[in-house]
């Protein structure tokens, strides 16, 4: 990234473009769920309890996977999964998913094989899409900004610095993934 001195991008991985990823892998959804829980990232963050003050998304959509699993658990009457929080569409055919721990303010609130588990399961969920998309390897997890240095260190550990899960504060998360589409 251009003008931001010698800082190491924690995200080596394409970036947002547009918001017609999301929606064309949405839109190949065989059941038809999928485009019904597409939301504006700002809102999706929001339901997470993430404060206004610095919101740094205005129209970036997502598609919401909690929303899906409830849609998908009413029509065939079976027990909910956790899911991650959302999906979002970089590069032309990948999508990321992202969970929301914005408000854990404790490290030993978050389980890796919960992490783990709803990453699974998310996967599982969105194979629903005929599109033809690739997942990125990576998770990224959102961390309360007002503890996130100790959450981050702390998580990183739990973890074994694993690469596939990424912790990040919302204004990384932004500045790292859609900042640069300018």
């Amino acid at each position: 990234m251009q003008g931001k001195g010698n800082k190491q991008s924690k995200w080596d991985r394409p970036r947002f473009v547009t918001n017609a990823t999301i929606e064309t892998f949405a839109a190949a959804d065989r059941l038809g769920i999928m485009p019904t829980c597409l939301v504006k990232i700002a809102n999706g963050l929001r339901a997470e309890h993430y404060s206004d003050k610095d919101m740094p998304f205005r129209s970036e959509l997502c598609l919401n996977l909690d929303a899906v699993e409830q849609k998908l658990v009413k029509r065939e009457h079976r027990n909910k999964n956790n899911t991650v929080d959302f999906l979002v569409g970089t590069g032309k055919n990948w999508i990321l998913l992202v969970e929301a721990k914005i408000d854990v303010e404790h490290p030993r609130n978050i389980s890796v094989s919960d992490l783990r588990d709803k990453i699974t399961h998310s996967k599982n969920l969105i194979s629903n899409s005929d599109a033809d998309f690739h997942t990125e390897r990576s998770t990224i997890v959102l961390l309360n900004t007002k503890n996130y240095q100790q959450l981050y260190r702390e998580l990183k550990n739990k973890m074994g610095n694993a690469l596939d899960i990424v912790p990040m504060n919302v204004k990384e998360f932004y500045e790292e993934i859609f900042e640069s589409c300018g």
